[in-house]
Parts: C-alpha cells; structure tokens; sequence
C-alpha cells in the first residue's frame, strides 16, 4: 500500500457501462476503485471484479461469518487480486484468525500483496444508534474493534473519520492502517445516510491512509455541475495540499 495514491473511488449501485466510463475518466487521479458485496455479486461478478484489478481493486465485501465460511470467502475474493479486501470485527477472534491466516497463505503462495481491513462502525450509523445497538458511543465502540483487530493480526481497519483521528494516541494502535469512508469536499452536500462525514483533507489530518470517496466523483454532475474527471482532480489536488501538510 507503501506509495500508492490514497484515493479509492465507490463504483456502487453503477452499471458496468457506467463504471468503466467512470474508471476511463478518473483513474489519474485515483489509486483505486471499490466494490461492494452487491457489484461482486451482481451480474457482472468475478469478471468483472478481475476486470478492475488492473486499475486496484478494493473489495468490500464486509464478511461476517462463522470461521470456516470467512476464510473460504476470503479465499475466494482473492482470486481476483485486489489491493483491500473488507470483513466484519463484529466477527469472532476466531473467524478474524481465520482470514488472517487465509490471507497470508494467499500472500505466500500467489506472492500478491492483499490488506485485510477491518470494519468497525459504518459511517451510516449515529451516536443515538451506535448507543441502542451496540451499547456505546462511535468512538469507544471503534477503539474497542480497533483493538480487535490488533489481537487478530489484522492490519487495517475502516471507520469514520472523527473516530479515526481520536485513534492517534493510543499507542498500541499506531501501526494500524486507516481507511475513511463518507468524504465530501465543502463543495459538494453530503448525502442524509451519511452521519460521520468529513472533507477528504480532513480525513488526510486525522491519520487516514486510504480515503473512499464514491457520489463526490461519480455523481458530481448532478450534485456541483462538474465532470468526473474535473471533481477526481479537484480531489487530488486537496489530497496532495493535506499530505504536503502532514509531512
């Protein structure tokens, strides 16, 4: 993951015919692209998951099983090469083992260089739901999965971006890779499903080493009356400004 562009672009809920355009568009601008467990099970499928390998593919499939069924599944996305492939923390230390351990005989045995990251709490849930469901406030409930993922061997994690940057003086964790999810530059409105959005420089601050950014790029027309291409960049460019910053 050393030295790649941290900006992977969200393909969801496209056509085929639609990402590709998106991908022709936006790809000297991006480091990657991401699929979820829906694109990967669509009509398009396995084929097209290979398809976008070329480009770096994060598949996100978000696991979450019994130990047996997560290491197949993770063998099996594995098969398509891609740079990030995503499961549950809610999931077992057993089942979490598991994939660590499938992972690394992928890694030995196909020499390919693939991150298992971990979720903690999706980006569409509120403090008020983060309470009722799992019985703490966003950010104690990722520092807890973040240790989880620790104690497992899995080396990144994907959360909000506040949660993220409150991470960084937990000692333990600094060696964790961070993905953040729901990033809206201040010129384009943050969708209401989203409840932890942040800008993608502001993400960068906070300490993300990947940053996912889906309907900012792909829908920039209907939502700011730019292309693609000229949002992906506009993108960039921020990107760059903050890690210059970071430095």
């Amino acid at each position: 993951m050393e030295g790649r562009n941290p900006i992977l672009v969200a393909l969801d809920g496209m056509s085929k015919h639609e990402a590709l355009t998106v991908v022709e568009a936006v790809s000297p601008y991006v480091g990657g692209f991401k699929l979820n467990s829906a694109l990967h099970h669509s009509d398009m499928g396995t084929a097209f998951a290979i398809e976008m390998a070329e480009f770096g593919l994060f598949s996100d499939v978000k696991t979450n099983d019994t130990p047996r069924t997560v290491q197949n599944t993770i063998l099996d996305i594995a098969t398509t090469k891609p740079i990030i492939v995503t499961l549950h923390l809610t999931n077992s230390v057993e089942a979490l083992i598991a994939a660590r351990k499938a992972m690394e005989k992928v890694r030995e045995e196909n020499n390919v260089d693939i991150t298992l990251a971990g979720i903690t709490v999706l980006t569409s849930i509120c403090e008020e739901e983060c309470n009722i469901l799992m019985g703490g406030p966003v950010k104690a409930v990722v520092l807890e999965r973040a240790r989880r993922a620790v104690l497992s061997g899995i080396p990144a994690i994907v959360g909000g971006g506040a949660a993220i940057g409150f991470l960084k003086q937990f000692e333990e964790l600094k060696g964790l890779k961070k993905i953040v999810p729901a990033l809206y530059p201040e010129w384009y409105p943050s969708p209401s499903d989203q409840k932890q959005p942040m800008t993608p420089g502001d993400a960068i601050r906070a300490g993300a080493d990947w940053l996912v950014i889906g309907s900012a790029i792909t829908k920039s027309f209907q939502k700011a009356q730019i292309t693609s291409k000229e949002a992906a960049k506009r993108i960039h460019d921020e990107v760059e400004a903050a890690m210059a910053e970071a430095a």
